[in-house]
């Protein structure tokens, strides 16, 4: 244990990513103790057997007076409930953060909310995957991924540093943006592809409704395109509601360029426009290469 580690963590809400940072914590000795808060015991109960927490409570009260960071690992729209609560209890200097994928209520709430003496930097690890639930979580699910940090006037630069340090001890790389502009890009490269997804499911629905055998010739690429339509439906559909307004953006520009492809494919002159796409998409191998070396 060093200068940069936490006596004691409290994880509200251990599924997938909760329990995956509560793995990656202690793979990276960044803490000697983790409190998981829930509202099941029979889950909190899968997450210390999966050594994900060391110990797990139902009393908001109890482990936030204890912990000296706060990770709220629970769904968008319930994590500013908890601001309250952790004004009243929390210790003085406590830090907090959240893994929510998208940030300007967050933001604002915990700017109206949270006192001076409380730190709050927003966090939101760019990993995970369709399933859901703490049994898969894993300590290597950060490793080489974007963690973007959100600061606000809660936010301290010991607190910026604590976090930037935190995410790359977990194997992350810090991408640092005010929430606005996360809502705004994040709807145009996770937001939005999970509505094309669920989509493109809904589009072979209508036709195996006509005929059935079109099922069996959803080879890979189609079953690539749509892997993240089996993400969960609640959370996907808050996430939806919670960014609508620049879902509807992205909207707009999927229109129109659907509209230009749909002009082409008239036209018989697809080729520059599939080059553009294809060059489009080999530039994000190239940003994968890139992260290895740092931000």
């Amino acid at each position: 244990m060093d200068e940069d580690s936490f006596k004691s963590v409290c994880i509200v809400g251990v599924g997938l990513i909760g329990g995956s940072l509560g793995l990656a914590l202690k793979k990276a000795r960044l803490c000697e103790h983790i409190i998981g808060l829930g509202r099941r015991r029979e889950s909190l109960l899968k997450a210390l057997v999966k050594g994900a927490i060391d110990e797990f409570t139902l009393s908001p009260r109890e482990a936030f007076s204890k912990a000296d960071l706060i990770i709220l690992a629970t769904p968008p729209s319930t994590i500013p409930t908890f601001f309250p609560l952790i004004a009243r209890e929390a210790k003085e200097g406590c830090l907090v953060t959240d893994v929510g994928s998208v940030k300007r209520r967050i933001i604002e709430e915990s700017e109206k909310i949270l006192p001076s003496h409380i730190i709050f930097v927003g966090g939101h690890p760019l990993a995970g995957m369709e399933k859901r639930g703490v049994e898969w979580a894993e300590a290597d699910l950060f490793l080489n991924s974007i963690y973007v940090l959100t600061p606000c006037s809660r936010s301290t630069e010991e607190g910026m540093e604590k976090m930037k340090r935190l995410v790359y001890s977990i194997g992350a790389h810090p991408l640092i943006m005010d929430a606005d502009r996360h809502d705004l890009l994040l709807a145009y490269t996770s937001h939005f592809p999970h509505l094309i997804a669920f989509a493109l499911s809904l589009l072979l629905g209508r036709m195996r409704e006509k005929e059935e055998k079109v099922s069996y010739l959803a080879a890979s690429g189609f079953k690539t395109m749509t892997r993240i339509a089996g993400s969960p439906a609640d959370m996907w559909e808050e996430i939806f509601k919670e960014n609508k307004d620049n879902l509807l953006v992205v909207w707009k520009d999927w229109e129109e360029v659907m509209e230009e492809m749909k002009r082409r494919l008239g036209e018989g002159n697809l080729r520059d426009t599939l080059e553009k796409a294809r060059e489009e998409r080999e530039r994000l191998d190239e940003i994968d290469l890139q992260k290895g070396k740092g931000i």
